[in-house]
């Protein structure tokens, strides 16, 4: 194969790892699992694999019984990336993580696909946009008044129907319950409740009047609002 056309493929899979680079570099600012390193990776080995799958085979084409699809591989390419993208996918307290991370993957993939065919524009193109999805839209939920997740952590007196006065508080307060997990002590009670919260809630608010019920006995919160 001739040697401009081989650099051509290697500077293809740089510039699908640059783009992996920028979009890894967003995520790991957010402390999120997939980071730098995952991103390139999952973009470089997309890039590869369609090189590979579009003019790996140029050798035997032409001979008598050989046929190729190279779209079989790009297939693979996006089913395989979902078993990397689900593993990041987990569930805690009732509370649903890492689905955007997992989606930036499965896309990072594609980027690296498309800079691996030589689509230089729409790959980099898709890796502003991506970007721009994944910070600026982030910022603009407060003005969107999106609801967002929050887990309470109560700890209760060990009392009879404690778990259902907080549910019970809750609903009055109009904030809707997505998950629970308790766990009984001989003193107390455990209590993580996942909820979705609007911003006219107020979370400080929202804590004291918590506080005031005669079963808690501490409250704290995790997750942003």
């Amino acid at each position: 194969m001739d040697m401009h056309v081989e650099l051509e493929y290697i500077l293809r899979v740089i510039v699908a790892g640059m783009c992996g680079f920028v979009l890894g570099y967003e995520r790991k600012g957010r402390l999120k699992n997939a980071g730098v390193r995952t991103h390139m990776i999952v973009a470089m080995g997309a890039a590869l694999i369609l090189i590979v799958s579009k003019y790996g085979f140029n050798d035997i084409l032409g001979v008598a019984g050989v046929s190729l699809n190279p779209a079989q591989i790009a297939g693979q390419i996006v089913s395989g990336i979902g078993f990397l993208g689900a593993g990041l996918i987990f569930a805690r307290n009732g509370v649903v993580n890492g689905l955007t991370t997992a989606a930036g993957v499965w896309a990072v993939a594609g980027v690296g696909m498309a800079i691996g065919s030589g689509m230089y524009v729409i790959g980099i193109a898709t890796t502003v946009i991506i970007l721009i999805v994944q910070s600026f839209l982030r910022a603009s939920e407060k003005w969107m008044h999106l609801p967002s997740e929050v887990s309470l952590i109560f700890k209760l007196k060990n009392e009879n129907n404690a778990v259902e006065q907080i549910l019970n508080s809750l609903e009055k307060i109009g904030i809707e319950t997505v998950g629970l997990e308790s766990t009984k002590h001989p003193d107390f009670i455990d209590l993580t409740v996942a909820v979705k919260m609007k911003k006219e809630h107020g979370l400080k608010d929202v804590l004291i009047k918590l506080e005031k019920e005669p079963v808690v006995e501490s409250i704290a919160c995790t997750g942003q609002h």
